[in-house]
This record gives structure tokens, C-alpha cells and sequence, in this order.
């Protein structure tokens, strides 16, 4: 790891500065995040004035309560309800499409291949709907979609 370490981010003095800047980068970003994100956050809440009243300081912290009540909303929009297996199945083909397309090593590499370039389209039918799915009007997606 030393050996890696000095070939890739130590091998000049241009890497050297840019591997210290960016150290320095990360130094001033992520304990902020950190804190705002889990420890100055606020899990249970009822509304957002509850959440700053439970902070140290208003806007301190994220309000995952908020997050909690609202996840539905974020994923599915206003998908209806009944159909709404359609968009988790979109996303587990979108998943296996990806990792099948991207992994090296696969049996059946070519067919993992196929399956990528034809998901775009079975995802449209999956969304939209048509071909004995009920159709879903575009006003209803949202969220993730």
C-alpha cells in the first residue's frame, strides 16, 4: 500500500500538492457533514419547527423524521399505489441490467449485453404502461422517476 501510495500519489510534485489538497478537501468536509447528517440530526419529529426546536441551533441538522413520513412520496411520486410493484421491479431489472453490462466475467456475457440495451424499453413499459399493463399518465410520476 506504501509502494502504491508513493508510485500514484506521491510519484511528483504536482501529485504530492494536488493528494495534500485534496486531503485538506475532504478534512473540511466531511466532519461538517458528518455532524450535520447523524449527530446534530433529529430522527423523531412531528413536523420541522419540532425538529429545530430539538437542535442546537435551527438548520443544524438534517430531519430524517421528515425524510421517514415523506420516503413514499420521494420514491413513487403519486404512482398509484396498486401499481407501484412496477417501479421497485424497474429498479431490480435496472440493477441486474448494470451489473450484468459491467462485470467482466459473466456466463452469457453477450445475453447480460442484450438484456442492457433492451431495458430502456422495458422499463417505458414497465413505467408507462400499454401491452396489457394499465396505462399511467406522466402527471402521476414523480419522486426517483
Amino acid at each position: 500500500m506504501v509502494g502504491w501510495a508513493k508510485a500514484n500519489l506521491f510519484s511528483s510534485p504536482l501529485n504530492i500538492a494536488l493528494t495534500l489538497l485534496a486531503l485538506w478537501f475532504l478534512w473540511q468536509i466531511l466532519p461538517p457533514s458528518i455532524h450535520w447528517l447523524f449527530s446534530g440530526a433529529v430522527w423523531a419529529a412531528a413536523d420541522r419547527k419540532e425538529c429545530w426546536a430539538l437542535m442546537e441551533a435551527p438548520r443544524d441538522g438534517a430531519c430524517w423524521a421528515f425524510i421517514r413520513g415523506s420516503l413514499e412520496l420521494f420514491l413513487y411520486g403519486w404512482y398509484p399505489e396498486p401499481e407501484r410493484w412496477r417501479v421497485d421491479l424497474t429498479f431490480v431489472l435496472f440493477a441486474a441490467a448494470v451489473f450484468g453490462a459491467l462485470r467482466e466475467n459473466i456466463p452469457g456475457k453477450k445475453y447480460w449485453l442484450i438484456f442492457a440495451v433492451a431495458f430502456p424499453f422495458i422499463a417505458a413499459w414497465l413505467l408507462f404502461g400499454g401491452f396489457g399493463l394499465e396505462a399511467i399518465p406522466t402527471n402521476k410520476l414523480g419522486g426517483i422517476l
